[in-house]
């Protein structure tokens, strides 16, 4: 009886603990971008690739059932972002954001739309 006792309240513990939470994960739109400093905005970057980078390689790990990726499918997932730098995109970003329009569009999904621009460009 001791031991179903213990082990119903780490049970209970246990659940409390792993539901999921609301990320605390700090989103910003053009207008937080725009009140950056320039080296807040490299590191924001640098978060955000690090992420990318990391959410790539569960996604093709998890789409092929697999411990490590298949590298040539982890490359093609990551093409968009290949010879991309952050001195490339942090101009690119504030560009953007220059029109005064687009500054209510998450930070992100501005990354991705110019991402995806710049590699329709460069393939006409």
């Amino acid at each position: 009886m001791k031991y179903i006792k213990t082990f119903i309240a780490c049970t209970v513990i246990l659940f409390i603990t792993v539901i999921p939470t609301q990320s605390k994960a700090v989103m910003i739109d053009g207008n937080g971008w725009v009140k950056l400093s320039q080296k807040e905005k490299t590191f924001y970057l640098m978060g955000y690739y690090d992420g990318v980078i990391a959410g790539v390689g569960q996604g093709v790990r998890f789409a092929m059932n697999q411990r490590t990726p298949d590298p040539k499918v982890f490359n093609k997932a990551f093409d968009i972002w290949a010879n991309v730098g952050i001195n490339t995109l942090l101009p690119k970003i504030d560009e953007y954001y220059s029109n005064y329009k687009k500054r209510k569009i998450m930070v992100m999904h501005a990354i991705m739309q110019i991402l995806v621009e710049m590699k329709l460009y460069k393939m006409q």
